[in-house]
């Protein structure tokens, strides 16, 4: 991907501190993405692990569409 040898589509927030730095640039700036439902599955909230809390609290705040948020996660 940082060779200068083609063009990748991934999430913004695993690229910001790269474009920001200006080793890598935007195209099809006007392109407009289509959304996808993401889903959340796990047993119970009762005896939730600390790493399932802290994954969850990373895509809840890095992935989510607040105007869409589920607020029971």
């Amino acid at each position: 991907m940082f060779s200068q040898k083609g063009i990748t589509r991934l999430p913004s927030f695993n690229l910001h501190g790269e474009i920001k730095e200006g080793r890598l640039i935007e195209l099809f700036l006007t392109y407009q993405k289509q959304q996808i439902d993401v889903h959340l599955t796990y047993p119970s909230r009762r005896h939730i692990s600390s790493k399932v809390r802290s994954f969850i609290d990373f895509v809840v705040n890095n992935l989510s569409d607040q105007d869409h948020h589920n607020s029971t996660l």
